[in-house]
């Protein structure tokens, strides 16, 4: 955190109240010119028809993901380290997915650090179910095809277009 606000490795409690005194970190959120998203809703349609729905909203107490996936004969709900199934007029169930001791993004980060340390010493062969560099492309792709709409009034933006 020191490093962050300083860029030095070393600090002195000068140091850090220089840092919040003339950088960005002692900023006011609301009375500068901060124009991060703090809530966004965005509609994508997929070339095979398939339609989805991302709901972003900063203000929560607990920062979490969930995902909800909703098909023809039923519905997958994530949510922390639960997968909860639905089957539309059948049964329903929850699994445990299992956790690090840490959740949210760092969790995917240490699990993607972890597969690539396995894979590059030998103990991890199957790579059926890593992720290749294309298919993380495709989501930035999406991130960033909604950042353009946003700031053009949700216009509609095609993937091919940027």
């Amino acid at each position: 955190m020191k490093r962050t606000l300083t860029g030095k490795a070393k600090n002195s409690r000068q140091d850090i109240v220089d840092a919040l005194k003339y950088g960005d970190y002692g900023k006011c959120v609301f009375l500068n010119d901060n124009n991060v998203c703090d809530h966004q809703l965005v509609t994508m349609q997929f070339e095979n028809g398939a339609k989805a729905v991302l709901n972003l909203n900063g203000f929560s107490q607990k920062m979490f993901r969930e995902c909800h996936i909703v098909g023809t004969k039923g519905e997958l709900i994530g949510y922390g380290t639960k997968l909860k199934m639905n089957i539309f007029g059948g049964k329903s169930g929850t699994v445990w997915t299992g956790s690090p001791a840490v959740s949210g993004h760092v969790e995917g980060d240490i699990r993607l650090i972890a597969g690539f340390i396995k894979i590059l010493c030998g103990e991890r062969k199957d790579l059926k179910n890593v992720t290749t560099i294309d298919a993380t492309v495709i989501s930035h792709d999406i991130a960033v095809a909604a950042e353009i709409s946003r700031k053009n009034g949700g216009e509609k933006v095609l993937l091919k277009d940027i």
